[in-house]
């Protein structure tokens, strides 16, 4: 899901989405693939997610600072696979998700394979998730800003 970067579409096009098509057929799994060439609303993002067993980010950069989906996919409570970037690193510690080294397919498919072989794994990692990021909630947020301005305003008198 989601459109190239800009960036990259202008530098290579799309040769790397018609690299994964592509793959997909000479695979034989493109009748159970679906690109969907465009970014999603938040709604759209929020549906897929739900339907969502596993949540995979193999990023390649380490230096990748934050991710809104990851973000999102951590905040409704998925298991979530990635490479260690840096703000995964942070949000899936303590098994709050699973994660792999760059470029490495093998310990990729034996994360997945190891949340949707043991369920009580992959309850146990969405339930850590989502009792994380119940700090990311707006009001949560909202109310520990107005705490912080308040206890501030209180201490300059």
């Amino acid at each position: 899901m989601g459109e190239t970067h800009p960036k990259l579409r202008m530098r290579q096009g799309e040769s790397y989405r018609q690299r994964l098509l592509k793959l997909s057929q000479v695979t034989g799994v493109r009748d159970h693939v679906r690109f969907i060439n465009r970014y999603l609303t938040p709604e759209e993002l929020t549906h897929y997610l739900l339907a969502t067993d596993v949540y995979l980010m193999p990023y390649l950069d380490p230096h990748q600072i934050t991710s809104g989906t990851l973000a999102h996919a951590v905040g409704i409570g998925k298991a979530v696979v990635a490479t260690p970037f840096v703000y995964a690193k942070e949000v899936l510690a303590d098994g709050r998700g699973i994660l792999v080294d760059f470029r490495d397919s093998a310990a990729i498919a034996r994360a997945i394979c190891a949340l949707l072989s043991d369920r009580d794994l992959l309850l146990e990692t969405e339930r850590r998730a989502y009792e994380h990021s119940r700090g990311w909630v707006w009001s949560k947020v909202a109310r520990q800003y107005l705490e912080e301005v308040l206890h501030s305003c209180l201490a300059g008198r």
